[in-house]
């Protein structure tokens, strides 16, 4: 589905792309579930897309896979989720924007969750949620929300198997608002799926991660790993949970660092359990 139009969702629905990535280079992307390419709306609340399967092809040693199973960008922000589920394919969740010119809007989804519809990403090939700019004269930014109305499972957010860029990735050429995330799950199904990051900043990306946020079991790639990873000039703030009893920012049992800083990235870290890890806590040039 192509959607040109703002204010358009999709409820109690199935999704199917067959088209694979071509593997010439250029690299060609294969077919997209759905593609949201309007601008804002300009009254009202956005749209959402609720109780929708996109069962796309994963990456595999005989198959390239197909492209997103959602790709956001013109500035159109629906709602994803709850009740979602996004198979294979290049990511679950593209957001992003065109690579030149000024920008009068970017998007900005809400990813999310809840205990009666829980949304589950999983066996992608690049990452489950990216958001990305590559325009440096961009003066807004994609971003994103993503979480859940609830803390504990099956409610939260659950990304697995993310494959080789991250459950998130904040990927940008120039600083905007944060992406946020909270009640979120992020984990591999064993120890050779394809997943070596939790959540990672690349360029100039900005991340907020707070209340129940767990990545566990995370795999070493060819490129490394770690259970969040902010390089270049990236900025990471991790603050403690809201409420009594809940838990915040958990990375336990990865076979990689539990969180890496580098390059000129910043890290603003209040409150972090880090066990199991190969580092706790990395920081270098």
């Amino acid at each position: 589905f192509l959607v040109n139009a703002p204010n358009v969702g999709f409820q109690n629905l199935t999704v199917a792309p067959k088209r694979i990535a071509s593997s010439a280079t250029p690299r060609v992307e294969g077919t997209i579930g759905i593609e949201f390419v309007a601008g804002p709306v300009s009254t009202g609340s956005e749209a959402s897309v609720t109780s929708v399967v996109i069962n796309g092809i994963p990456k595999s040693t005989t198959s390239e896979s197909t492209g997103s199973g959602i790709a956001i960008s013109g500035g159109t922000s629906p709602t994803v989720g709850p009740g979602v589920t996004i198979v294979g394919g290049d990511h679950a969740v593209l957001v992003t924007q065109a690579a030149t010119g000024a920008t009068a809007a970017a998007s900005h989804p809400i990813i999310t969750s809840n205990d009666g519809q829980p949304s589950l990403f999983h066996s992608t090939q690049f990452a489950c949620v990216r958001v990305e700019t590559t325009n440096g004269a961009a003066t807004v930014v994609p971003t994103a929300t993503v979480t859940s109305s609830n803390s504990s499972d099956p409610g939260r957010l659950h990304l697995q198997d993310c494959g080789g860029n991250g459950g998130v990735v904040v990927d940008t050429a120039v600083a905007g608002k944060a992406v946020t995330v909270a009640n979120t799950l992020i984990n591999t199904s064993g120890a050779t799926a394809p997943a070596s990051y939790g959540i990672r900043l690349q360029h100039a990306g900005v991340l907020s991660a707070s209340t129940a946020v767990t990545i566990t079991d995370m795999n070493a790639g060819s490129a490394g790993g770690a259970g969040i990873e902010a390089t270049d000039a990236s900025s990471l703030t991790i603050t403690p949970a809201s409420g009594a009893g809940v838990p915040g920012v958990i990375v336990a049992t990865n076979a990689v660092n539990g969180v890496h800083v580098g390059g000129t990235a910043r890290a603003n870290i209040d409150t972090l359990t880090s066990t199991g890890n190969v580092n706790g806590l990395v920081c270098d040039a």
